[in-house]
């Protein structure tokens, strides 16, 4: 499940496999904390 926002917390929780795009700042720390792969797609 791709997402850029921290409101999608609850939901990136529970699938396999969360992936944090462009992520809010919220939602970057929490992704770092828990593993979860970060990207961008910006230039």
């Amino acid at each position: 499940f791709y997402s850029d926002s921290h409101n999608d917390l609850p939901l990136l929780r529970k699938v396999d496999n969360p992936v944090a795009v462009d992520p809010d700042p919220t939602l970057e720390k929490t992704a770092i904390e828990n593993g979860w792969a970060v990207m961008s797609l910006r230039d």
